[in-house]
């Protein structure tokens, strides 16, 4: 499985004077966030500068998967699993420069994913949610 076609990656570079205010609302869960809980905070932070790069009849795959848990401590010694998806991928030229050469791609990034349905296919599910990236939306299943 892979996704082929044209797309738009963005590299994403931040601006060494210029700011821009940015609102984070933590939900009101104290185990999770602690005393940032249920507030909204504002942060201003670099303005963020996206550069677009076209890429034309190419090819997208998944490199790798990493499956990370992690356990929260909660009240009374329980805890809270956290299961998170990292999914590898990147784009080539083609099918068969990836197949000469994992590491021969174009461009790579990693996407994480933490609501997976774990009784659906895992690579679907990863292939769906990398095409929903923007850029990324013309691609099509191979």
């Amino acid at each position: 499985m892979a996704l082929i076609g044209n797309c738009t990656t963005y590299d994403i570079t931040y601006h060494k004077t210029e700011t821009e205010e940015v609102i984070i609302s933590y939900p009101d869960n104290s185990d999770l966030f602690g005393d940032d809980a249920g507030t909204t905070v504002t942060n201003n932070v670099p303005k963020e500068i996206k550069t677009p790069t076209s890429y034309e009849n190419v090819y997208l795959a998944i490199r790798f998967i990493n499956n990370l848990n992690t356990w929260i401590p909660v009240e009374e010694g329980d805890t809270i699993k956290i299961k998170e998806f990292h999914i590898h991928y990147a784009i080539y030229t083609d099918a068969a420069t990836r197949d000469l050469d994992p590491t021969d791609f174009l461009y790579e990034d990693v996407i994480a994913l933490n609501d997976l349905d774990l009784s659906q296919g895992l690579y679907k599910q990863a292939y769906n949610r990398i095409s929903q990236i923007e850029g990324l939306t013309d691609l099509t299943s191979d």
